[in-house]
């Protein structure tokens, strides 16, 4: 491994890590105000949005992202809607996100590890996230070792602080409802 080239490729990995957190932030608070939303809706079988809810979160959750980015990104301009991928990213998140977080509430903290890691996928329409760079890396300057070690490493720095704060809630949240 090229230690040197690592190091000087640190600099693209965080502008591409603050993309990341960005479509995350967007997409996890979005997704939880929807989620929720959604979630009361379900709850409280509210009529006649009880149906559209789970026709809702039926499409949502067994279509894959990529479809349906890729219906945002290049089918809605057909029609005379035009976003930018990083709209388009933050957009297709929250429609998945907010299913998951509308069945899943007390499960939250697993839902955001999860459309973090989810972002990558926006690669696919040019937003120049951690996916993204790690390909372009790769495909300029064939450093694939050196560019999926320091993928691997953003992704780490990014999720395991988060997957600890989840799991000292999940932990609290337990012992308050079953005073262990």
């Amino acid at each position: 491994m090229n230690w040197s080239y690592v190091v000087n490729a640190i600099p693209r990995f965080i502008d591409a890590a603050i993309i990341t957190l960005q479509l995350s932030f967007w997409g996890i608070l979005l997704s939880l105000i929807f989620g929720l939303l959604i979630a009361v809706v379900t709850a409280y079988q509210v009529k006649p949005f009880y149906g559209l809810a789970r026709g809702y979160i039926e499409l949502s959750r067994n279509t894959p992202l990529l479809i349906q980015l890729f219906f945002l990104y290049y089918g809605l301009p057909k029609i005379g809607i035009k976003w930018d991928g990083f709209t388009c990213g933050i957009i297709a998140l929250v429609f998945l996100g907010a299913s998951y977080m509308a069945v899943s509430i007390p499960a939250i903290g697993a839902n955001v590890l999860f459309l973090i890691k989810e972002t990558s996928v926006i690669s696919a329409v040019a937003v120049a996230e951690l996916m993204f760079v790690t390909k372009d890396i790769i495909g300029m300057d064939y450093k694939t070792n050196e560019a999926l070690f320091l993928l691997f490493a953003s992704y780490l720095v990014i999720l395991l602080p988060i997957s600890l704060l989840a799991r000292h809630f999940e932990n609290k949240a337990r012992s308050a409802k079953y005073g262990v």
